[in-house]
């Protein structure tokens, strides 16, 4: 234990060095990078899902705006009958 009391409190507590401080600098920096890049990727996936979804009711709704061109066209173009729309297969 005496030999513990000899040894001034100024070695254990040492100030790092200029080099070693850029150095957590740095890697504070890249962690940083790393989590930002890590919610971008959580959000993508959460809109990816959301996307996945889409496509049924946009299809839809891009079928119904043809048909109300189409009807559109035919009434203007002078025939007052309906034209079948473009996707009528549905």
């Amino acid at each position: 234990m005496n030999s513990l009391r000899l040894i001034p409190r100024f070695v254990f507590l040492r100030p790092c060095s200029t080099s070693e401080m850029e150095l957590t600098q740095k890697e504070k920096k890249r962690k940083e990078k790393k989590k930002r890049r890590e919610e971008k990727r959580d959000k993508f996936k959460a809109n990816e899902s959301l996307i996945e979804n889409v496509p049924s009711n946009f299809q839809s709704c891009m079928n119904l705006k043809v048909e109300q061109r189409t009807k559109k066209l035919s009434y203007i173009s002078g025939r007052k009958s309906e034209s079948k729309s473009i996707h009528a297969d549905e």
